[in-house]
């Protein structure tokens, strides 16, 4: 009976992608996406460096929260122990994600990207696709390059040993929130795609 209770518990427990309201968190909208994106843009070349949060130096995560940041000025955002200013790439999609299929993404939504099949190892902006459903363009601070670029990126196969995770919508929380994951939950395998991606809608 108790391994029933405990498979049960298991079944309901929360995943990455979870809509508006939970948690209390609020999703971005398409227009504060696409804002956040603008900034970014203006940060093209600024160098890269680990831990970065500025535009004397950004690392990956680093990018995408200061832009979000100059739209929405008090966003905190949600991470295991609590509530931070500052998260890693992984915890922006394991707890700050709402997962998007192909078809919804939008300029200034999340990319995934990683090398482990286990944790999320990279990110960057969406700007806009070159090859609808299998190529597009986005924003990133690129260890690779030292900076921040505009690269390319296909949903398939490898780029530099890394590979496309998926889309995200950015889930955020406003200063004085006070919140814990109700149920820590391991996030699903990211496995090598031999196919183009289409996440699901959630």
């Amino acid at each position: 009976m108790s391994k029933l209770l405990l498979l049960i518990l298991l079944m309901l427990r929360p995943g990455p992608g979870l809509p508006a309201g939970d948690y209390g968190q609020a999703v971005v909208t398409q227009k504060q996406a696409r804002q956040a994106l603008n900034h970014a843009l203006l940060q093209e070349n600024a160098p890269y460096i680990w831990g970065g949060q500025s535009p004397a130096g950004f690392d990956c995560s680093g990018l995408q929260e200061w832009s979000y940041r100059q739209v929405i000025s008090n966003i905190v955002f949600a991470s295991s122990p609590g509530v931070a200013l500052d998260v890693t790439e992984d915890s922006l999609y394991k707890y700050n994600a709402f997962l998007l299929s192909s078809a919804e993404v939008v300029p200034g939504d999340l990319v995934f990207i990683t090398d482990n099949p286990h944790t999320i190892t990279h990110g960057g902006m969406f700007s806009k696709w070159i090859i609808p459903g299998e190529k597009f363009e986005f924003i990133n601070a690129s260890s690779y390059f030292g900076k921040v670029v505009i690269d390319s990126w296909s949903v398939r196969g490898e780029v530099r040993g890394q590979w496309f995770a998926g889309f995200g919508r950015l889930k955020y929380l406003k200063a004085k929130t006070k919140w814990r994951p109700a149920v820590e939950f391991t996030k699903p395998t990211i496995t090598k795609p031999s196919l183009p991606v289409f996440i699901p809608f959630s």
